[in-house]
């Protein structure tokens, strides 16, 4: 039977927007002012597995598998060996509201996918050959089409595993290869779909990249991952544009720029404002921790006298990873003699939406000499 022009444009316009409307559906609730949504209370058992026994793209995949089968409820989380302040430490911290975890073996991580490959619409695939910053895209589209990115190996490995999903997008077939070609065709094709509220910028290279931290929260969000350096002129303005398009005062970047100077600067410019969690894990089972704050009693001054006062400041801490590891590490290490003297520990605000369990850590066990600020 034949379709006129009309008739087809708008049967493709229709099921563009069935799957929107699917897609949002689907993403956790997200109420006015919070930085993230309100993911639910984790699972009593979480799955697991190792980011050092996943290869650079396959870090890609189970990062989105995470943020994708977290969203309406946190079951699975990936872990790091090398955390500094211990793999297992957040877990067994009673704030976050984590139970038990099951750490599958390497051997078994295909599986983890077949798991939960119903709650999956297909693959988008992706080839780094051309430009690692595929990976960003293969990231983004997926969380709009509730699809996992991968690599054609890792297609050849899930389909081993008896999960044969259909490709929904092939990005194999682009020709770009640079980062402004590819972010460019990204802000015209998918940017108009993503969320306004949330942008992700992580670096996507197998040399110092950030293969899997707060990629889950991408693919929860329906957010854009991206890499521009706002240190060169066409990438700063085609950044600039992304940002543009955002609410001022009301959204924010998540992780980290090339450099401080350059990328604080950009997003300023356009009142977006900056998360840095370049290092952070697991952000959609950690901020589906308790939210209720527990805001300890702020220290009285001290009387003056005719002296000099010297106050003390534990920088760094408005970055969420920081939080997550360093600060942790010398939190716990000083808890013998933390108190003595006045400290004054900086924090982040964005903890009360992105993991109120770690600010309520630290609460819990502040001294009346622990100021935070």
């Amino acid at each position: 039977m034949a379709h006129s022009l009309p008739s087809i444009l708008f049967l493709i316009l229709a099921t563009t927007a069935a799957s929107s409307a699917a897609a949002e559906e689907n993403r956790a609730p997200w109420p006015a002012g919070r930085i993230v949504p309100a993911f639910a209370k984790p699972a009593a058992k979480l799955d697991a597995l190792v980011v050092q026994d996943l290869g650079p793209d396959e870090l890609i995949t189970f990062s989105s598998l995470q943020g994708r089968v977290n969203l309406r409820r946190p079951r699975f989380i990936l872990l790091d060996n090398r955390a500094g302040e211990g793999r297992d430490t957040w877990l067994r911290t009673p704030t976050t509201g984590i139970g038990e975890v099951e750490v599958h073996e390497a051997r078994d991580r295909f599986d983890l996918i077949a798991k939960y490959s119903g709650e999956l619409r297909g693959v988008v695939l992706y080839d780094v050959s051309r430009s690692e910053h595929y990976r960003n895209l293969a990231g983004t589209v997926a969380a709009l089409e509730d699809a996992l990115p991968v690599t054609r190996e890792t297609l050849a490995a899930i389909t081993a595993r008896g999960w044969k999903p259909g490709v929904v997008a092939d990005l194999t077939e682009w020709k770009e290869d640079s980062a402004v070609g590819i972010y460019r065709r990204m802000h015209t094709k998918y940017w108009p779909r993503c969320t306004k509220r949330l942008i992700v910028s992580a670096r996507p290279f197998q040399r110092n990249g950030d293969l899997h931290h707060t990629r889950d929260m991408a693919a929860a969000c329906g957010a854009a991952v991206l890499w521009l350096d706002p240190r060169e002129k066409d990438e700063r303005e085609l950044l600039g544009e992304f940002f543009h398009d955002m609410p001022a005062g009301d959204a924010v970047a998540l992780g980290w720029y090339a450099t401080e100077r350059s990328g604080i600067t950009t997003a300023s410019e356009y009142g977006i404002g900056t998360m840095p969690a370049d290092f952070f894990n697991g952000s959609t089972v950690f901020a589906a921790s308790p939210g209720e704050i527990r805001i300890p009693p702020v220290p009285r001054m001290p009387a003056l006298e005719n002296k000099v006062h010297i106050a003390v400041f534990i920088s760094d801490g408005d970055n969420i990873q920081y939080v997550q590891h360093a600060m942790r590490q010398a939190w716990d290490g000083c808890s013998g003699v933390r108190g003595r003297i006045p400290l004054n520990w900086t924090i982040a605000p964005g903890l009360v939406d992105i993991a109120p369990g770690l600010m309520n850590y630290d609460y819990d066990a502040a001294s009346p000499n622990d100021c935070f600020v």
